[in-house]
C-alpha cells in the first residue's frame, strides 16, 4: 500500500517544497508569550475538511508547534482572530 495517493502526492510534493523554503522564519502567528518565536510548521486557515489547500503559499500560515496547538485547541478564539476560516467565509477558488 502506498504512504501517499497518487491523487495527493503532487500536493505532498508542493508542501514539502513550501516547509523547506520556511526553514528558520519567525512564527507568523504569535498567540501569546509562550510562542517559540520560530515557525516549524504550516497552518492552513481553511482547513482542507473545510475545502482549504495544504499546499499553498497564500492558503497557509508559518507556525510554531505551540502557537499551532492553541489555534486548534481554541477554535472560537481562532476564528476571531482570524487563524481559522469557516467554509462559507472562503473567496471563491480557495
Amino acid at each position: 500500500m502506498r504512504a501517499v495517493s497518487l491523487k495527493r502526492a503532487p500536493a505532498v510534493r508542493r508542501r514539502a517544497k513550501l516547509l523547506k523554503a520556511r526553514q528558520g522564519d519567525p512564527c507568523e502567528i504569535r498567540w501569546d508569550m509562550e510562542c517559540r518565536g520560530v515557525g516549524v510548521t504550516l497552518h492552513e486557515p481553511l482547513l482542507r475538511s473545510r475545502g482549504g489547500d495544504p499546499a499553498s503559499e497564500e492558503g497557509t500560515v508559518w507556525t510554531c508547534f505551540m502557537c499551532h496547538s492553541n489555534v486548534h485547541a481554541n477554535p472560537i478564539d481562532s476564528i476571531e482572530r482570524g487563524w481559522m476560516i469557516h467554509s462559507w467565509e472562503a473567496k471563491v477558488g480557495n
